[in-house]
């Protein structure tokens, strides 16, 4: 009778901490999804998930008597605490990002552009070719820098991080005081 008992509650305890576990990777799967697409449903299903996650981990604290696979579910408890906090930073810090995307550098980067372009413009109409040359080659590090901007805002790599640097300084400045020194027209 002893061993039945025994094996009926193993089971019943590895049945309860299996939802546990299958809740927690669909969730982990929501974040990677989020990561990626920034997508709100992606945070709904993550909500929904571990929402599931805590009915289940506070259903493990009262029906597990074991001590030892209390103490774990207690220290998987803390760790989903902090796992929940780090995609709610993780939240706060794309929304950070977004708006610095948005308002600064979206409306920075079309501005620029928008002045070079008035800038070659005049140039061609005063007939200045090396002032439009410049233009035309500041423009080019311009575009330039902004697409490794969105390439590294997509991929974190470093490789676009250091060439978004570098078109944006070193390549900028080579063809920007030329052309500042060569504008005749105000």
């Amino acid at each position: 009778y002893f061993g039945f008992f025994n094996f009926r509650e193993i089971a019943r305890d590895n049945v309860l901490m299996g939802r546990v576990q299958a809740n927690l990777l669909t969730a982990r799967l929501m974040v990677k999804d989020y990561i990626k697409t920034g997508s709100t449903a992606s945070v709904d299903q993550f909500n929904q998930r571990f929402a599931s996650l805590e009915t289940f981990m506070k259903e493990a604290h009262t029906s597990i008597n074991d001590p030892d696979r209390k103490k774990r579910i207690d220290s998987i408890s803390s760790e989903l605490n902090l796992y929940r906090e780090g995609f709610t930073t993780l939240q706060t810090m794309r929304a950070q990002r977004n708006e610095i995307v948005n308002k600064r550098l979206n409306i920075l980067g079309k501005n620029m552009r928008e002045n070079l372009t008035e800038i070659m413009k005049s140039a061609y109409k005063d007939k200045d070719g090396t002032a439009s040359y410049y233009a035309g080659r500041c423009q080019e590090h311009l575009i330039l820098g902004r697409l490794f901007v969105i390439k590294y805002l997509e991929d974190n790599s470093n490789e676009n991080y250091e060439r978004a640097i570098t078109e944006f300084g070193k390549e900028m400045d080579v063809v920007l005081n030329p052309l500042d020194n060569n504008l005749s027209n105000p």
